[in-house]
């Protein structure tokens, strides 16, 4: 009887070692494939055409909605949703593309959130912020309130991530006196 409880509790023990491999295995290949999506991020967002797109999308003023349509042309409606890849448009249709994928895939977790706003939250602040008003006029007018809005639910987790997570504001504010303390110029 004492061998057989041996033989069963090696078992067990077997059992629990094989699960806990399996799920230290499944983690850390969980952890490698967001790895490589953010590298792939990242390649993206620090390429050539969709910086140049970015920037140039970034550099427009306008007063409302009609001043915008005037300047860099009209934005499609819903019964015609093209846009000419030669028009000006196609910069901010191509950067709007871009945030509304990474706004998929951060709702579907499978990117991590912190590193995606660690690394460009800012730039997707600025981005949203500047085309909200022309994005909520557009969804007005053309009656579509879905538009883009997973890139809007992207903004609003970025606001919600800086709310409840104040260690990178403090960490930002003591970089100005380790610059001082290491003789280093002011900004």
């Amino acid at each position: 009887m004492e061998l057989s409880l041996i033989r069963d509790i090696i078992a067990i023990f077997g059992v629990i070692a094989g699960l806990s491999y399996y799920v230290i295995t499944v983690g850390n290949q969980n952890k490698q494939r967001n790895a490589q999506l953010f590298i792939q991020y990242h390649d993206k967002i620090m390429s050539n055409p969709l910086k140049t797109k970015q920037s140039i999308v970034m550099s427009w003023k306008w007063e409302n909605y009609d001043d915008f349509e005037e300047k860099y042309g009209k934005l499609p409606d819903a019964s015609n949703f093209y846009v000419d890849a030669e028009s000006v448009l196609w910069n901010l249709f191509d950067v709007l593309a871009y945030y509304e994928g990474l706004g998929v895939l951060m709702s579907k977790h499978q990117l991590d959130l912190e590193m995606v706003i660690r690394f460009n939250g800012g730039l997707i602040t600025r981005f949203w912020e500047k085309f909200e008003s022309l994005i909520y006029e557009w969804r007005r007018r053309q009656n579509l309130l879905n538009w883009w809005v997973e890139f809007e639910n992207l903004y609003l987790k970025i606001g919600e991530y800086w709310k409840r997570n104040t260690v990178v504001v403090d960490m930002v504010a003591t970089i100005e006196p380790r610059r001082q303390a290491l003789g280093l110029p002011k900004y």
